[in-house]
């Protein structure tokens, strides 16, 4: 289908920001649950963030100014920026040199299969939150020892352990926690 040389791509892609653009002037962009808590508590911690998106930057800039998750992000990577987009790992590539980090030191949050396989192939730890869909059997069955794997190798840099070292503000909240490990279940 996409190899059809009559297929105008530009015009459908278009006509979908157009129907994008309508819902979200009707229905407002959702919030996730805990995304704002995430963010801050990484923004306090001073550890970088950045947002690796489909979305073209103009229109990302301002989704994010809408929504107050503007100022929490050091970068914005959109798919404008690499020769292709999810599931190539071309953006979190270029997301983890923006940041001047090894795809191995960054860990990403995805909400679809596409991305989770972007991110993986960039080399960078994954958690997936399902957003409009529940994973897709393949990815699930495929990456779900991975994530953990990777949550349970990590997760002691999340959680504090009582130590007379770590106060309790160091530590995520037991929510996020929760919702970290409900992903591999």
């Amino acid at each position: 289908m996409f190899h059809d040389p009559n297929l105008d791509y530009d015009a459908i892609r278009a006509y979908r920001k157009k129907i994008m653009e309508e819902a979200l002037q009707k229905n407002g962009i959702e919030l996730k649950k805990g995304a704002i808590e995430l963010l801050e508590f990484l923004k306090t911690k001073k550890i970088k963030r950045a947002i690796a998106t489909a979305t073209d930057e103009e229109r990302a800039t301002r989704y994010l100014k809408q929504i107050g998750l503007y100022p929490y992000f050091d970068k914005i990577i959109c798919a404008t920026m690499v020769k292709s987009g999810k599931p190539s790992p071309d953006i979190y590539q270029y997301a983890c040199r923006q940041l001047e980090l090894m795809p191995q030191e960054c860990m990403a949050v995805e909400d679809s299969p596409n991305g989770v396989m972007s991110a993986y192939r960039a080399g960078c730890k994954v958690v997936l939150v399902p957003d409009q869909s529940e994973p897709a059997g393949i990815i699930w069955r495929d990456f779900s020892h991975l994530f953990a794997a990777h949550l349970q190798n990590h997760e002691n840099a999340l959680q504090c352990h009582g130590t007379a070292e770590s106060s309790h503000k160091d530590c995520l909240p037991d929510n996020l926690l929760t919702a970290l490990r409900n992903v591999q279940n």
